[in-house]
Protein backbone atom coordinates (compact mmCIF):
# COMPACT_ATOMS: atom_id res chain seq x y z
CA UNK A 1 0.00 0.00 0.00
CA UNK A 2 1.88 3.48 -1.56
CA UNK A 3 0.69 7.17 -0.48
CA UNK A 4 1.65 9.93 -1.33
CA UNK A 5 1.47 13.50 -0.49
CA UNK A 6 3.97 15.98 -2.91
CA UNK A 7 7.84 14.93 -1.93
CA UNK A 8 6.71 12.68 0.88
CA UNK A 9 6.02 8.85 0.24
CA UNK A 10 4.71 6.50 2.43
CA UNK A 11 4.86 2.23 1.89
CA UNK A 12 3.13 -0.21 4.03
CA UNK A 13 5.14 -4.02 3.59
CA UNK A 14 3.01 -6.93 4.11
CA UNK A 15 4.77 -7.40 7.12
CA UNK A 16 4.20 -4.62 8.61
CA UNK A 17 7.15 -2.52 8.54
CA UNK A 18 6.53 1.06 7.30
CA UNK A 19 8.86 2.93 4.99
CA UNK A 20 8.48 6.53 4.52
CA UNK A 21 10.32 9.05 2.64
CA UNK A 22 10.96 13.12 1.82
CA UNK A 23 12.88 14.29 -1.49
CA UNK A 24 14.75 16.86 -0.89
CA UNK A 25 16.03 17.67 -4.58
CA UNK A 26 18.51 20.10 -3.44
CA UNK A 27 20.56 18.37 -1.08
CA UNK A 28 23.17 15.84 -1.66
CA UNK A 29 22.99 13.94 1.24
CA UNK A 30 20.57 10.92 2.22
CA UNK A 31 19.94 9.92 6.32
CA UNK A 32 18.17 6.67 6.72
CA UNK A 33 17.04 5.80 9.86
CA UNK A 34 15.46 2.52 11.50
CA UNK A 35 12.57 3.43 14.04
CA UNK A 36 11.36 1.25 16.77
CA UNK A 37 8.14 1.76 19.53
CA UNK A 38 10.89 0.61 22.22
CA UNK A 39 12.08 2.51 25.43
CA UNK A 40 12.73 2.73 29.06
CA UNK A 41 8.80 2.84 29.43
CA UNK A 42 8.15 -0.70 28.05
CA UNK A 43 11.16 -1.87 30.80
CA UNK A 44 10.60 -4.12 33.72
CA UNK A 45 12.70 -2.36 36.97
CA UNK A 46 14.78 -5.10 36.94
CA UNK A 47 16.01 -4.87 33.40
CA UNK A 48 15.69 -0.99 33.27
CA UNK A 49 18.26 0.25 30.85
CA UNK A 50 18.39 -3.30 28.31
CA UNK A 51 16.79 -0.79 25.78
CA UNK A 52 19.45 1.85 26.05
CA UNK A 53 22.38 -1.61 26.20
CA UNK A 54 20.83 -3.01 23.37
CA UNK A 55 21.34 0.01 21.28
CA UNK A 56 24.89 0.05 21.88
CA UNK A 57 25.29 -4.09 21.05
CA UNK A 58 23.58 -3.45 17.32
CA UNK A 59 27.26 -1.79 16.82
CA UNK A 60 29.16 -4.93 17.97
CA UNK A 61 29.61 -6.44 15.04
CA UNK A 62 26.95 -8.78 12.57
CA UNK A 63 27.26 -12.43 10.89
CA UNK A 64 28.86 -10.14 8.07
CA UNK A 65 30.73 -7.59 9.52
CA UNK A 66 32.58 -6.77 13.12
CA UNK A 67 32.28 -4.14 15.10
CA UNK A 68 35.36 -2.62 13.34
CA UNK A 69 34.05 -3.44 10.06
CA UNK A 70 31.15 -1.42 10.72
CA UNK A 71 33.64 1.95 12.03
CA UNK A 72 35.99 1.69 9.09
CA UNK A 73 33.05 0.96 5.96
CA UNK A 74 30.88 3.74 7.01
CA UNK A 75 33.87 6.04 7.30
CA UNK A 76 35.01 5.06 4.21
CA UNK A 77 31.44 6.17 2.71
CA UNK A 78 32.41 9.83 4.42
CA UNK A 79 29.26 9.38 6.79
CA UNK A 80 28.32 8.96 9.87
CA UNK A 81 26.42 6.24 11.94
CA UNK A 82 24.62 6.63 14.96
CA UNK A 83 21.50 5.59 17.58
CA UNK A 84 19.87 6.82 20.68
CA UNK A 85 17.17 5.83 22.97
CA UNK A 86 14.37 7.64 24.52
CA UNK A 87 11.50 6.61 26.94
CA UNK A 88 9.16 5.60 23.76
CA UNK A 89 11.56 5.24 20.95
CA UNK A 90 14.84 3.70 20.04
CA UNK A 91 16.08 5.10 16.49
CA UNK A 92 19.36 3.79 14.04
CA UNK A 93 20.24 5.87 11.93
CA UNK A 94 22.85 6.66 9.17
CA UNK A 95 23.41 9.44 6.71
CA UNK A 96 25.60 9.74 3.83
CA UNK A 97 26.33 11.61 0.21
CA UNK A 98 23.32 10.24 -1.84
CA UNK A 99 25.83 8.30 -4.01
CA UNK A 100 26.22 6.09 -0.91
CA UNK A 101 22.66 5.31 -0.09
CA UNK A 102 22.64 1.79 -1.09
CA UNK A 103 25.79 0.49 0.76
CA UNK A 104 24.53 2.56 3.86
CA UNK A 105 21.31 1.54 4.08
CA UNK A 106 22.77 -2.64 3.67
CA UNK A 107 24.92 -1.32 6.62
CA UNK A 108 21.96 0.04 8.79
CA UNK A 109 19.26 -2.85 7.85
CA UNK A 110 22.94 -5.71 8.90
CA UNK A 111 22.89 -4.03 12.24
CA UNK A 112 19.68 -3.93 13.01
CA UNK A 113 18.90 -7.75 11.14
CA UNK A 114 21.83 -9.56 11.69
CA UNK A 115 23.85 -8.83 15.08
CA UNK A 116 25.30 -11.56 16.95
CA UNK A 117 25.26 -9.89 20.26
CA UNK A 118 28.31 -11.80 21.19
CA UNK A 119 29.32 -12.34 25.24
CA UNK A 120 32.58 -10.56 25.04
CA UNK A 121 31.74 -7.93 23.47
CA UNK A 122 28.93 -7.51 25.73
CA UNK A 123 30.40 -7.72 28.94
CA UNK A 124 33.07 -4.80 27.11
CA UNK A 125 30.10 -3.06 26.67
CA UNK A 126 28.63 -2.93 30.00
CA UNK A 127 31.79 -1.28 31.57
CA UNK A 128 30.82 1.23 28.90
CA UNK A 129 27.21 1.81 29.73
CA UNK A 130 28.22 2.38 33.28
CA UNK A 131 31.13 4.44 33.21
CA UNK A 132 27.93 6.63 30.92
CA UNK A 133 25.79 6.57 34.04
CA UNK A 134 28.64 7.34 36.45
CA UNK A 135 29.47 10.48 34.36
CA UNK A 136 25.64 11.44 34.19
CA UNK A 137 25.59 11.23 38.04
CA UNK A 138 28.79 13.86 38.00
CA UNK A 139 26.53 16.06 36.00
CA UNK A 140 23.66 17.68 38.56
CA UNK A 141 21.91 19.65 35.99
CA UNK A 142 21.45 16.66 33.78
CA UNK A 143 20.64 14.63 37.05
CA UNK A 144 18.11 16.94 38.52
CA UNK A 145 15.77 16.34 34.99
CA UNK A 146 15.88 12.44 35.65
CA UNK A 147 15.04 13.33 39.55
CA UNK A 148 12.50 15.04 38.57
CA UNK A 149 10.98 12.53 36.32
CA UNK A 150 11.47 10.03 38.76
CA UNK A 151 9.49 11.70 40.84
CA UNK A 152 6.19 12.75 38.83
CA UNK A 153 5.70 9.35 37.45
CA UNK A 154 6.71 7.36 40.48
CA UNK A 155 4.91 4.13 40.12
CA UNK A 156 5.25 3.75 36.07
CA UNK A 157 8.36 2.90 33.97
CA UNK A 158 7.94 6.48 32.49
CA UNK A 159 9.85 7.36 35.76
CA UNK A 160 12.82 4.71 35.36
CA UNK A 161 16.12 6.39 33.74
CA UNK A 162 16.53 5.86 30.25
CA UNK A 163 20.58 4.68 30.65
CA UNK A 164 19.59 2.40 33.42
CA UNK A 165 20.56 1.84 37.29
CA UNK A 166 23.99 0.21 37.83
CA UNK A 167 22.27 -2.77 39.21
CA UNK A 168 20.06 -3.23 36.69
CA UNK A 169 22.52 -2.47 33.56
CA UNK A 170 24.95 -5.10 35.83
CA UNK A 171 22.40 -8.15 35.49
CA UNK A 172 21.80 -7.55 31.54
CA UNK A 173 23.11 -10.24 29.70
CA UNK A 174 22.75 -12.26 26.37
CA UNK A 175 19.39 -13.90 26.91
CA UNK A 176 17.77 -10.82 28.66
CA UNK A 177 18.65 -9.04 25.26
CA UNK A 178 17.29 -11.48 23.06
CA UNK A 179 14.06 -11.49 25.39
CA UNK A 180 13.61 -7.95 24.79
CA UNK A 181 14.30 -8.22 20.92
CA UNK A 182 11.63 -10.99 20.82
CA UNK A 183 8.83 -9.31 23.07
CA UNK A 184 9.47 -5.59 21.43
CA UNK A 185 11.05 -5.93 17.93
CA UNK A 186 8.54 -7.96 16.71
CA UNK A 187 5.40 -5.68 17.44
CA UNK A 188 4.01 -3.16 14.87
CA UNK A 189 5.04 0.28 14.35
CA UNK A 190 8.54 -0.19 13.18
CA UNK A 191 9.35 2.57 10.70
CA UNK A 192 12.16 2.81 8.23
CA UNK A 193 12.22 6.69 7.36
CA UNK A 194 14.18 8.05 4.48
CA UNK A 195 15.41 11.73 3.14
CA UNK A 196 17.86 13.94 1.32
CA UNK A 197 18.65 12.99 -2.25
CA UNK A 198 16.58 9.78 -2.15
CA UNK A 199 14.61 7.64 -4.60
CA UNK A 200 11.79 6.19 -2.73
CA UNK A 201 11.17 3.15 -4.87
CA UNK A 202 14.87 2.47 -4.24
CA UNK A 203 15.47 2.46 -0.55
CA UNK A 204 11.92 0.38 -0.44
CA UNK A 205 13.19 -2.39 -3.32
CA UNK A 206 16.34 -2.38 -0.60
CA UNK A 207 14.56 -3.01 2.49
CA UNK A 208 11.78 -5.04 0.95
CA UNK A 209 14.80 -7.24 -0.19
CA UNK A 210 16.34 -7.28 3.59
CA UNK A 211 13.23 -7.42 5.54
CA UNK A 212 11.41 -9.77 2.93
CA UNK A 213 11.85 -12.74 5.26
CA UNK A 214 11.17 -10.91 8.71
CA UNK A 215 7.35 -12.54 9.75
CA UNK A 216 4.71 -10.13 10.22
CA UNK A 217 4.84 -8.10 13.22
CA UNK A 218 2.68 -8.64 15.78
CA UNK A 219 0.19 -6.02 17.49
CA UNK A 220 1.66 -4.37 20.44
CA UNK A 221 0.22 -4.25 23.51
CA UNK A 222 -2.04 -1.77 25.34
CA UNK A 223 -0.01 0.45 27.46
CA UNK A 224 -0.83 1.28 31.14
CA UNK A 225 -1.47 5.56 31.24
CA UNK A 226 0.39 6.76 33.84
CA UNK A 227 -0.69 9.15 36.59
CA UNK A 228 1.18 12.54 37.84
CA UNK A 229 2.32 13.00 41.10
CA UNK A 230 3.13 15.78 43.11
CA UNK A 231 5.80 16.12 45.54
CA UNK A 232 9.61 17.77 46.07
CA UNK A 233 12.64 15.64 46.32
CA UNK A 234 15.78 17.68 47.61
CA UNK A 235 19.58 15.68 47.04
CA UNK A 236 21.22 17.36 49.37
CA UNK A 237 25.50 17.75 47.69
CA UNK A 238 28.18 19.55 48.11
CA UNK A 239 28.32 21.32 44.92
CA UNK A 240 28.88 25.17 43.69
CA UNK A 241 25.07 25.59 42.34
CA UNK A 242 21.57 24.50 43.33
CA UNK A 243 19.74 22.70 40.85
CA UNK A 244 15.77 22.97 40.69
CA UNK A 245 13.86 21.45 38.46
CA UNK A 246 9.97 22.09 38.58
CA UNK A 247 6.91 20.90 36.68
CA UNK A 248 3.62 20.97 36.31
CA UNK A 249 1.35 18.58 33.90
CA UNK A 250 1.17 18.80 30.07
CA UNK A 251 -0.12 17.10 27.34
CA UNK A 252 -0.04 14.13 25.04
CA UNK A 253 2.18 14.49 22.03
CA UNK A 254 -0.61 14.42 19.60
CA UNK A 255 -3.14 16.42 21.41
CA UNK A 256 -5.03 18.81 19.82
CA UNK A 257 -3.52 21.67 21.83
CA UNK A 258 -0.10 21.05 21.20
CA UNK A 259 0.54 24.24 19.17
CA UNK A 260 -0.95 26.57 22.17
CA UNK A 261 1.42 24.64 24.18
CA UNK A 262 4.35 25.12 21.80
CA UNK A 263 3.61 28.98 21.94
CA UNK A 264 3.49 29.05 25.23
CA UNK A 265 6.48 27.24 26.29
CA UNK A 266 8.54 29.61 23.94
CA UNK A 267 7.22 32.76 25.40
CA UNK A 268 8.13 31.26 28.96
CA UNK A 269 11.65 30.22 28.36
CA UNK A 270 12.89 28.50 25.13
CA UNK A 271 14.71 31.80 24.22
CA UNK A 272 16.58 34.62 25.09
CA UNK A 273 13.26 36.90 24.55
CA UNK A 274 11.42 34.54 26.93
CA UNK A 275 9.58 35.70 30.37
CA UNK A 276 12.25 33.44 32.31
CA UNK A 277 15.42 34.41 30.54
CA UNK A 278 14.87 38.25 30.93
CA UNK A 279 12.87 38.20 34.44
CA UNK A 280 15.69 35.65 36.08
CA UNK A 281 18.89 36.02 33.93
CA UNK A 282 19.12 39.78 32.73
CA UNK A 283 16.73 41.90 34.81
CA UNK A 284 17.85 40.22 38.22
CA UNK A 285 21.43 38.41 37.36
CA UNK A 286 20.08 35.21 39.27
CA UNK A 287 21.18 32.54 36.76
CA UNK A 288 23.51 31.87 34.21
CA UNK A 289 21.33 28.91 32.97
CA UNK A 290 17.12 29.08 32.67
CA UNK A 291 14.98 27.60 30.71
CA UNK A 292 11.55 25.61 30.23
CA UNK A 293 10.98 23.11 27.63
CA UNK A 294 8.03 20.25 26.92
CA UNK A 295 8.40 16.55 27.93
CA UNK A 296 5.33 14.95 25.45
CA UNK A 297 4.62 10.91 25.49
CA UNK A 298 1.82 9.04 23.66
CA UNK A 299 -0.55 9.77 26.62
CA UNK A 300 0.66 11.99 28.98
CA UNK A 301 3.10 15.18 29.00
CA UNK A 302 4.50 17.63 30.99
CA UNK A 303 6.08 21.24 31.42
CA UNK A 304 9.53 21.73 33.08
CA UNK A 305 11.68 24.68 33.94
CA UNK A 306 15.18 24.25 34.85
CA UNK A 307 17.82 26.67 36.58
CA UNK A 308 21.31 26.63 38.14
CA UNK A 309 21.86 29.14 40.83
CA UNK A 310 23.51 29.74 44.23
CA UNK A 311 22.13 28.63 47.55
CA UNK A 312 21.42 31.96 48.41
CA UNK A 313 19.05 32.79 45.51
CA UNK A 314 17.36 29.36 44.84
CA UNK A 315 14.56 31.06 46.95
CA UNK A 316 13.79 33.83 44.79
CA UNK A 317 14.56 32.28 41.77
CA UNK A 318 11.56 29.71 42.40
CA UNK A 319 9.18 32.42 43.28
CA UNK A 320 9.90 34.04 40.06
CA UNK A 321 9.45 30.89 38.47
CA UNK A 322 5.87 30.52 40.20
CA UNK A 323 4.91 33.85 39.57
CA UNK A 324 5.68 33.72 35.75
CA UNK A 325 3.93 30.55 35.83
CA UNK A 326 0.80 31.65 37.31
CA UNK A 327 0.79 35.00 35.46
CA UNK A 328 0.46 32.96 32.17
CA UNK A 329 -2.82 31.53 33.68
CA UNK A 330 -4.18 34.71 34.76
CA UNK A 331 -3.27 37.13 31.63
CA UNK A 332 -3.15 36.39 28.19
CA UNK A 333 -0.11 36.63 26.37
CA UNK A 334 0.41 40.15 24.58
CA UNK A 335 -0.17 39.85 20.73
CA UNK A 336 3.53 40.96 20.30
CA UNK A 337 4.82 38.02 22.15
CA UNK A 338 2.60 35.92 20.52
CA UNK A 339 3.81 36.58 17.00
CA UNK A 340 7.23 36.60 18.60
CA UNK A 341 7.10 32.71 19.72
CA UNK A 342 5.20 31.92 15.97
CA UNK A 343 8.34 33.43 14.13
CA UNK A 344 10.62 31.46 16.41
CA UNK A 345 9.06 28.09 15.72
CA UNK A 346 8.30 28.55 12.38
CA UNK A 347 12.10 29.91 11.81
CA UNK A 348 13.34 26.67 13.70
CA UNK A 349 10.98 24.39 11.64
CA UNK A 350 11.52 25.87 8.18
CA UNK A 351 15.63 26.09 8.89
CA UNK A 352 15.27 22.35 10.04
CA UNK A 353 13.89 21.88 6.25
CA UNK A 354 17.79 22.09 5.38
CA UNK A 355 18.76 19.49 6.80
CA UNK A 356 18.26 16.23 5.97
CA UNK A 357 18.68 14.13 9.17
CA UNK A 358 16.03 16.24 10.59
CA UNK A 359 13.41 15.85 7.93
CA UNK A 360 13.78 12.34 8.43
CA UNK A 361 13.54 12.57 11.94
CA UNK A 362 10.43 14.70 11.64
CA UNK A 363 8.23 12.30 9.53
CA UNK A 364 9.38 9.12 11.45
CA UNK A 365 7.81 10.71 14.52
CA UNK A 366 4.65 12.01 12.36
CA UNK A 367 4.28 8.10 11.39
CA UNK A 368 5.15 6.84 15.07
CA UNK A 369 2.93 10.04 17.14
CA UNK A 370 0.16 10.15 14.01
CA UNK A 371 0.50 7.36 12.10
CA UNK A 372 0.45 9.76 8.94
CA UNK A 373 1.75 13.12 7.51
CA UNK A 374 1.96 16.64 8.14
CA UNK A 375 2.90 18.63 5.85
CA UNK A 376 5.15 21.48 6.66
CA UNK A 377 2.88 24.28 5.05
CA UNK A 378 0.24 22.54 7.73
CA UNK A 379 2.16 22.83 10.74
CA UNK A 380 2.62 26.56 9.74
CA UNK A 381 -0.70 27.35 9.52
CA UNK A 382 -1.70 25.54 12.76
CA UNK A 383 1.07 27.49 14.51
CA UNK A 384 -0.20 30.70 13.03
CA UNK A 385 -3.90 30.20 14.26
CA UNK A 386 -2.37 30.17 17.90
CA UNK A 387 -3.95 33.28 19.96
CA UNK A 388 -3.17 34.65 22.77
CA UNK A 389 -6.80 33.72 24.66
CA UNK A 390 -5.70 29.88 23.37
CA UNK A 391 -2.65 30.11 25.93
CA UNK A 392 -4.12 31.73 28.46
CA UNK A 393 -6.91 28.84 28.51
CA UNK A 394 -4.03 26.40 28.28
CA UNK A 395 -2.35 27.74 31.08
CA UNK A 396 -5.38 28.34 33.10
CA UNK A 397 -6.42 24.65 32.75
CA UNK A 398 -2.96 23.49 33.54
CA UNK A 399 -0.96 25.72 35.70
CA UNK A 400 -2.77 25.17 39.14
CA UNK A 401 0.23 25.83 41.71
CA UNK A 402 -1.07 23.00 43.80
CA UNK A 403 0.21 20.57 41.32
CA UNK A 404 3.49 22.07 41.36
CA UNK A 405 6.49 19.56 41.57
CA UNK A 406 9.93 20.07 42.38
CA UNK A 407 13.19 18.10 42.58
CA UNK A 408 16.71 20.11 43.10
CA UNK A 409 20.14 18.93 43.89
CA UNK A 410 22.81 20.67 45.63
CA UNK A 411 23.83 22.62 48.87
CA UNK A 412 20.50 22.64 50.33
CA UNK A 413 17.70 20.80 52.79
CA UNK A 414 14.51 20.17 51.67
CA UNK A 415 13.10 22.62 54.15
CA UNK A 416 14.74 25.74 52.90
CA UNK A 417 13.17 25.25 49.60
CA UNK A 418 9.49 24.92 51.18
CA UNK A 419 6.87 28.16 50.73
Amino acid sequence: MQQQNGLYRKTALSNGFTIVSEQMPSVRSACIGIWVPAGSRYEMSEENGVSHFLEHMFFKGTKRRSARDIAIEVDSLGGEMNAFTSREYTAYYVKVLDTHLATALDILCDIFLQSVLDETELEKERQVILEEIRMQDDQPEETVHDMLNALIWQGHPLAFPIAGRQESVSAVNRESLLDYICRMYSRSGITISCAGHVDHDECTAIVEEQFGDVPPLQARDPLSKPRYQVGTRVVTKELEQVHVCLALPGIPLNDPERFPFYVLNTALGANMSSRLFQEVREKRGLAYSVYSYLAGYQDVGNLAVYAGTSREKVREVIDVIRGELEALARKPLSDEEVKRSQEYLKGGLLMSLESSSSVMSRIAKQELCFHGYQSVDEIVQQIESVTPEKVQALAAKNFGMEQLSLAAIGPIQEDELQS
